[in-house]
């Protein structure tokens, strides 16, 4: 995993947006699922939820710092998404 180094941080973020919003975040998830606005929904919410916790600055100096792509951070952020059981609330 080339993102290795931000896993448990971004795992932790998933994890306090979990326990600190969960009303919010199962009425995003449900707005979602109710306009059908996804492929996969997992890949989905596990990227909204990124958005939601990092700064876009953030993620955008990851993609330098680390010489990664999307599929570097789907692994990630699908991977903290499962961990952190908002995949649970899919």
């Amino acid at each position: 995993m080339k993102l290795k180094e931000i896993y448990p941080e971004v795992l932790k973020s998933f994890k306090q947006l979990k326990l600190e919003n969960p009303e919010q975040l199962m009425q995003h998830i449900s707005t979602v699922k109710k306009e059908r606005a996804y492929k996969n929904i997992e890949v989905r919410i596990a990227f909204d939820v990124a958005r939601q916790v990092f700064p876009l600055r953030t993620i955008c100096e990851w993609y330098d710092k680390y010489d990664c792509n999307d599929t570097h951070f789907k692994t990630i952020f699908v991977k903290a998404l499962k961990e952190s059981e908002i995949a649970k609330m899919l």
